[in-house]
């Protein structure tokens, strides 16, 4: 498995769909924090970790508002975030079924057209009918999921930025990634771009809150 994600990651950067330095940053973190895990508990910790943590404090209130802060201190706001409202046309971009983020969104906007579409292709008929909904809105937000692990597409299909890149031309939109900031790329028009650097239920709901802060 290894191999296999080091030959993803090579050929990622080869084509230009992975910055290197990116790539090393990324690295350089997560060897810190096997760094500052070894030094705390000893790399023991990484072959039996349930034998150092009581299953009773895992997912324990406690960790539970830790990753709140965390996520929501992780996200990052270029632009200007612009009300949302009932006109407002969400995108989300994934290979998966709605999850956390459309949920927020849907309980706390429920009359703003929601939709998921896949990061590889479109059918005719749904970019025709999205930009339906697009022409009358008064403004948009796009989502997309960008899967870190090296086994997983990276990315958005041309086809797929170049359908976000109209939608940019057309109306004010934010776009926002749920994973790598790579995703961003070429989206120049956008009205505002949110970095939140992970997909996990926890910053899926980050993102809707900092999304619908000014609407609250």
């Amino acid at each position: 498995l290894t191999y296999v994600i080091a030959n993803r990651d090579s050929d990622a950067v080869e084509l230009g769909k992975l910055d290197e330095m990116t790539l090393d940053a990324a690295l350089q973190r997560v060897q810190t924090l096997r760094e500052k895990v070894a030094r705390q508990f000893g790399r023991e910790v990484f072959q039996s970790p349930e034998s150092y943590f009581s299953s009773k404090a895992v997912g324990c209130s406690e960790h539970v508002e830790l990753a709140e802060r965390v996520a929501r201190e992780a996200i990052r706001v270029e632009g200007q975030i612009p009300e949302l409202t009932g006109e407002t046309v969400l995108i989300h971009i994934d290979r998966e079924d709605d999850g956390p983020f459309l949920e927020e969104i849907r309980r706390r906007l429920p009359t703003a057209p929601t939709m998921t579409l896949s990061p590889d292709t479109i059918p005719e008929a749904s970019m025709a009918g999205i930009l339906g909904f697009v022409q009358k809105s008064r403004n948009v937000v796009v989502t997309t999921v960008v899967k870190p692990a090296a086994w997983h597409n990276f990315g958005l299909s041309i086809e797929v930025k170049s359908f976000v890149q109209t939608i940019c031309q057309m109306k004010p939109t934010v776009v926002a990634s749920l994973g790598s900031a790579q995703a961003l790329k070429g989206f120049e028009q956008a009205y505002a771009h949110i970095f939140a650097y992970s997909d996990v239920p926890v910053s899926q709901r980050a993102l809707a809150d900092v999304l619908l802060r000014k609407s609250s």
